[in-house]
C-alpha cells in the first residue's frame, strides 16, 4: 500500500489535517476549497458570512444564504426538534456571544431566550422572531469535513480528514484510532476496527479555580472531566450528536442514537468509560 501524504491548514477553528494515498494537490487543493468555502460561508465571526447577515437583518427581514448554509441550517432544525432542543445551535450562539466567546455580528446583543424555534427557514431563505446569533460550530466543521470526503472519493483517492476530532476515513483506510482520556495528559484508550466511517469527540480537559468547565459554555460538566466520541455514517451526524448526548439523559441518548444508527464512547478521568447504543 503506497505511503499516505499529509497536509494541514488552519480552518473552521481549528487544525485541518488531510491525509491521501496516490491523491495528486490538485485533489488536496480541491478539498481545502470546499472546506474553506464552508468557513467563510458558515463562520460565527465573520461579519459577511452568511451567519453575520442572519445577525444583522435575520429578525426583520428574510436573508437568502448559500445552498450549503441552507442545508446545514435544515440539518440544525431538525436534530433541534428530535433531540427537544439538547442540540441547539441559537442558543449556544447566543450564549456563546453573551459569555465574550464570540463577537456580536450586529448593533444589538442577541436575545437569550432565543432557540431553534426563533428561525424559520425556506428553501434557501432564513428569517428569525427576534435578534439572535448562530453557531453551527457543532455541525458546519463535521459537514464541511464530509464535503471534502465526496471529493477525495469522486477522484479515486482514499485517506483520512482529521478537523480538531472530526474524522473521516475515505475508502479502505484502516479504522484504528487512539482516544485521549479527560485531564489525564498522555493517556489514550486504543480502538480497532471501527465499523463507522465517521467519528467526533466533544471532550473537556479545562476547568476554572471553582471547577467550571471552560471548554464547553451551557453545560457544566464533572470536575473530573469527560470525553464524548459518537460514532457515525458522517461527521455531521457524529458533530451534532456529541452535543445531545451530552445534555440528554442517558436513556433518552441512546434511545436517540440507535434511531439515528448511531453509537457512543463516554470516557472519564478516573478511567471509567461505558458505551451507549
Amino acid at each position: 500500500m503506497s505511503v499516505i501524504e499529509r497536509r494541514a491548514r488552519p480552518l473552521l477553528g481549528t487544525f485541518v489535517e488531510i491525509g491521501l494515498r496516490n491523491g495528486s494537490p490538485a485533489v488536496f487543493s480541491a478539498a481545502y476549497a470546499e472546506i474553506e468555502r464552508i468557513h467563510q460561508r458558515m463562520s460565527a465571526h465573520l461579519i459577511d458570512s452568511d451567519l453575520g447577515k442572519i445577525a444583522q437583518r435575520g429578525h426583520h427581514q428574510w436573508i437568502t444564504v448559500d445552498t450549503a448554509t441552507a442545508e446545514v441550517l435544515r440539518l440544525s432544525l431538525m436534530w433541534a426538534k428530535l433531540t427537544e432542543g439538547a442540540f441547539d445551535p441559537i442558543r449556544a450562539g447566543c450564549e456563546l456571544v453573551h459569555a465574550g466567546r464570540r463577537p456580536c455580528l450586529a448593533d444589538q446583543l442577541p436575545d437569550l431566550a432565543a432557540t431553534w424555534r426563533d428561525v424559520e427557514l425556506e428553501g434557501v431563505r432564513i428569517r428569525t422572531t427576534r435578534p439572535l446569533n448562530i453557531d453551527l460550530g457543532g455541525i458546519a466543521k463535521g459537514y464541511a469535513v464530509d464535503l471534502a470526503a465526496e471529493i477525495i472519493t469522486a477522484h479515486g483517492c482514499s485517506g483520512i480528514i482529521n478537523a480538531g476530532g472530526d474524522l473521516r476515513f475515505i475508502g479502505n483506510e484502516n479504522r484504528a484510532i487512539s482516544l485521549r482520556k479527560p485531564d489525564a495528559e498522555g493517556a489514550t484508550m486504543e480502538l480497532q476496527e471501527i465499523p463507522y466511517p465517521a467519528l467526533a469527540t466533544t471532550a473537556s480537559y479545562a476547568f476554572s479555580e471553582e471547577g467550571r468547565n471552560l471548554d464547553l459554555v451551557g453545560s457544566e460538566l464533572p470536575p473530573a472531566g469527560i470525553s464524548i466520541t459518537v460514532f457515525a455514517e458522517n461527521c455531521a451526524l457524529a458533530d451534532a450528536m456529541t452535543k445531545a448526548v451530552l445534555n440528554l439523559p442517558a436513556t433518552k441518548a441512546t434511545e436517540l442514537l440507535r434511531q439515528l444508527g448511531c453509537s457512543a464512547l463516554i470516557l472519564t478521568a478516573d478511567g471509567g468509560y461505558h458505551e451507549l447504543a
